[in-house]
């Protein structure tokens, strides 16, 4: 923001600020998949929460089913991603 003063100084002054969701999904996924090709596509979770989220497992994590080697863990921490793959 650029301003005068009442006394006739110019003043100027700079806020920086952002909005994010309190629980973000994101994944990517290959452009194109042969036939013969494995796929596994990782699945971020994160929580932008200062809060520690329990999922209960029937609302979204219940729902999708994990290779094995990670586990939908139903515990997420203030804070933090967890990657989670999903083999196809």
């Amino acid at each position: 923001m650029e301003g005068i003063g009442t006394d006739g100084s110019i003043g100027r002054t700079e806020k920086n600020f952002f909005t994010q969701l309190p629980f973000a999904m994101s994944t990517k996924i290959p452009v194109e998949v042969a036939t013969e090709d494995h796929v596994s596509i990782p699945l971020t979770l994160k929580n932008n929460t200062d809060k520690h989220l329990v999922d209960s497992h029937d609302h979204f994590t219940g729902r999708i089913k994990s290779n094995g080697r990670n586990s939908f863990a139903a515990n997420h921490h203030a804070g933090t991603a967890k990657v989670i793959y999903l083999d196809l």
